[in-house]
């Protein structure tokens, strides 16, 4: 049986050959034909095609800080598998998926900075090979415009449309009718004014601003000895508008002088006093003798006193010794007494609850709070000391807030918290304009180059510290300038002291001698530090920079540990409560402090209590 299923298996079944033998009715001497099939590896060196920009265009301006990029996409023999997105010259954004679409299109999550910016597109295909596009320029201008007066005709004055609190509630006397204003702004902005007439009639009158940021114009014929009411609109290159309105002044009538017509009068200086006493008769007044002995004075107090009316020597002795038991306090208290009024004439109408505070910690009453934000010069970078920064926004209900604050003579203003909500800064301060027209160097966070912008605050604990720049308009010495070397005087100075001991030595009273212990224990607080750490701040060549702003953070608070500035030296001591690690910020224009770092302005660094710390600055090219 076996033998028989093999027989039948091997009859019906055919054997092939391998490949290298025999195929069914082939021989050696005729061979049949045999398919071939050959694999190559081909490498593709073909580089895309270019990507075309679509916008923002070259050269343009955008009015939003997270402006759409669009460019129509590239081709490539094996298909392009991703873009690029290059801004200011750096990678912004990698992977961008590609489309089938005519235009391709990618949008920031994040806002970028105002001012003037690069872009462009790199193609990839699957080998690496890439392509890229042109570089366009464009300028971003999220912020209404600014606009400042700063003269009215023979008026000098500085109304800005970004704080109304600056527009006078009085009218400005001019003495021409024919009155020339002058001021600053957003450069190639135009402007619509509105003259308002006594009569009910309007004028209108168009200028720009030209491209260094000023203007002028002249307004002809106004009526004398009437109040006129000036509206300003002012619009940007894309659209932003500012309103300035119920600007007042008013021409002085004409007046004609005719000297000499009258001699002067001499009027003495001196009225000799005619007593007629009323008495009456037989009656007879003894004169009363008080000896300067009993007054307890200095002898040339005594004598003054003594030769006094007799019914004005106790008053004046009471007078003489209270004020010689206060006298220490008195001159103790006389300079910070005088900053103060000078603070006070200088904002007058404008002293807020919160800034009068400012103005209490600034000239010594109050102790001064921890530091939160400053303001610098835009060209030294020096303090701009004893200006009003006002924070102006809404709540997160929608309503008005306010809060003003006063640099000192560091230019450094303290500590505060904002509601949250939607907020602008503003600076305002004689010498200078704010927002500065300088842009920041890139990657600088915009809270360390403050110029104007609007920011949220979602927590009080979150308010930011600000460095505000300014531009300087004036080389000249203003009348401002005279007041703010008063303000810088120290208060614990060897003048003072020597009349508090003088005044001690003389009149030996329990209230003086407080007040000199008090002058002394206020004097060696000031100079003692809760750590004393020498930092120097260098370029790489070793030469000093001096005015280079330094904040350093811990990651426990949101607001800054210390906030200071170099000297001259570029040498500054910093105050660090322990030994850990802080995040330390330099803020100096044209230089950044790392190579590497995203934000090429601060480092995590390990702050000793005390010893020295040396940094390096890269100029940036």
């Amino acid at each position: 049986m076996f033998l028989f299923f093999l027989v039948f298996f091997l009859s019906f079944t055919q054997v092939y050959s391998q490949d290298s033998g025999l195929l069914p009715g082939e021989t050696l001497a005729q061979p049949k034909e045999r398919g071939t099939t050959v694999t190559a590896l081909v490498v593709d060196h073909q580089d895309p095609s270019i990507p075309i920009l679509v916008s923002p265009e070259d050269g343009s301006w955008v009015s939003t800080s997270k402006p759409e990029f669009v460019w129509k996409p590239a081709t490539d023999n094996e298909g392009v598998v991703k873009y690029q997105l290059y801004i200011d010259g750096n990678l912004f954004q990698d992977s961008i998926a590609p489309s089938a679409a005519e235009t391709m299109s990618f949008t920031p999550s994040n806002g970028l900075s105002d001012g003037s910016h690069t872009w462009k597109i790199v193609a990839f295909d699957a080998e690496g090979n890439s392509a890229e596009s042109a570089t366009w320029s464009f300028n971003i201008d999220t912020l209404s415009p600014v606009f400042v007066i700063t003269q009215v005709g023979n008026v000098t004055t500085s109304i800005s449309s970004q704080d109304l609190d600056t527009v006078p509630e009085e009218a400005l006397e001019v003495d021409s009718d024919n009155p020339v204003l002058k001021g600053t702004g957003e450069a190639n902005s135009s402007v619509v004014l509105t003259i308002r007439l006594p009569d009910g009639t309007t004028l209108k009158e168009e200028f720009d601003i030209d491209d260094q940021g000023t203007w002028s114009i002249q307004i002809k014929k106004l009526p004398r000895n009437q109040i006129v009411y000036l509206d300003f609109t002012i619009t940007d290159r894309v659209g932003h508008i500012s309103i300035l309105e119920n600007v007042q002044i008013i021409v002085k009538p004409l007046s004609i002088t005719i000297p000499l017509v009258t001699e002067p009068i001499e009027v003495p200086t001196v009225l000799e006093p005619i007593l007629a006493p009323i008495l009456e008769p037989g009656k007879i007044i003894d004169e009363t003798v008080v000896n300067p002995r009993n007054l307890n004075l200095p002898g040339s107090l005594q004598d003054f006193v003594q030769s006094l009316p007799g019914f004005l020597v106790g008053p004046a002795t009471r007078t003489f010794q209270f004020s010689l038991a206060f006298l220490a306090l008195i001159i103790a208290l006389s300079l910070p007494s005088l900053k103060l009024g000078i603070l006070l004439n200088r904002f007058r109408t404008h002293t807020t609850f919160n800034l009068l505070g400012d103005m209490l910690r600034v000239v010594g009453f109050w102790k001064h709070g921890k530091p939160q934000g400053i303001a610098i010069d835009s060209l030294e970078q020096t303090p701009v000391r004893f200006a009003s920064v006002i924070f102006h926004g809404k709540t997160t209900g929608g309503r008005p807030h306010t809060v003003t604050k006063l640099t000192d003579k560091h230019g450094i203003y303290s500590r505060h918290s904002l509601t949250p909500g939607t907020y602008q800064a503003s600076v305002l301060q004689e010498e200078y304009l704010f927002p500065t027209m300088l842009q920041p160097d890139p990657g600088v966070d915009w809270q360390h180059y403050y110029r104007g912008q609007a920011f949220e605050v979602p927590e009080a604990e979150q308010t930011p510290a600000l460095c505000a720049v300014l531009d300087p308009v004036t080389e000249e010495e203003t009348d401002q300038a005279s007041g703010d070397r008063v303000l810088e005087l120290s208060n614990h100075n060897w003048p003072i002291a020597g009349l508090m001991l003088v005044a001690t030595i003389v009149a030996p009273t329990l209230w003086n001698l407080i007040a000199v212990f008090g002058f002394v224990l206020s004097y060696l607080k000031g100079r003692r530090k809760e750590a004393k750490l020498a930092l120097t701040i260098t370029d790489e060549h070793g030469e000093s920079l001096a005015y280079t702003v330094v904040m350093i953070h811990n990651d426990e608070d949101t607001f800054p540990v210390d906030l200071t500035q170099t000297d001259v030296n570029g040498v500054v001591e910093l105050r660090v409560p322990r030994d850990a690690q802080y995040s330390l910020t330099t803020i100096k224009h044209g230089f950044k402090l790392s190579a590497e770092a995203s934000h090429p302005e601060s480092i995590r660094v390990n702050l000793p209590v005390s010893g020295s710390l040396a940094l390096s600055l890269n100029k940036i090219d």
